[in-house]
């Protein structure tokens, strides 16, 4: 990365969030924090794969304003498309803090831009049964109200094997 590891704990600080640059053009890494709240959720975004398009890598305590910049910033990337194969990697994520609010403030986000994100496949991959149904609740909330289409998995070779049935049936003709 472009910071030393210290300038990436004081960005943790920082509001409001900033964006490190890696000099690779396929990662992104958002910090968000509050100087008087230290929650805070990383995430990353990386572009490419197999199969998956996208692959998001969560760490850090989860809260809302984490989770709903990540969604945002995920959209607003011009790499972005509607209907991408995207895999969650939640496996470093601490949710033992989450609410319920800031499971609603992340579905309302997805459902807000739910035309830019058109039918994407969503594999979330999570480390634990509680953390499952965190998803789990955010998927609810969710609801029918986005074309995407969600799964929530305790393994990454889960997850990638269905984004990989998922695009093998995009490739499939229509009979």
């Amino acid at each position: 990365m472009l910071e030393q590891d210290s300038d990436l704990v004081a960005g943790l600080l920082d509001d409001p969030p900033r964006l490190l640059v890696d000099p690779s053009p396929w990662l992104i890494v958002f910090c968000v924090g509050r100087e008087h709240d230290l929650r805070a959720v990383e995430y990353a975004i990386e572009f490419g794969g197999t199969p998956q398009d996208v692959t998001i890598t969560t760490t850090g305590p989860a809260d809302a304003e984490g989770l709903v910049g990540l969604v945002r910033d995920l959209v607003s990337d011009p790499r972005f498309r509607p209907g991408m194969l995207i895999l969650e990697d939640c496996t470093a994520i601490d949710a033992s803090k989450v609410t319920s609010s800031d499971l609603r403030a992340k579905a309302d986000t997805y459902i807000a831009l739910s035309e830019q994100i058109g039918p994407s496949k969503l594999a979330i991959i999570v480390p634990s049964p509680a953390s499952f149904g965190f998803a789990r609740m955010w998927d609810f909330f969710l609801g029918n109200r986005t074309e995407m289409e969600s799964r929530v998995f305790y393994s990454q070779a889960d997850g990638l094997a269905w984004l990989e049935s998922e695009r093998v049936a995009r490739l499939a003709p229509a009979s």
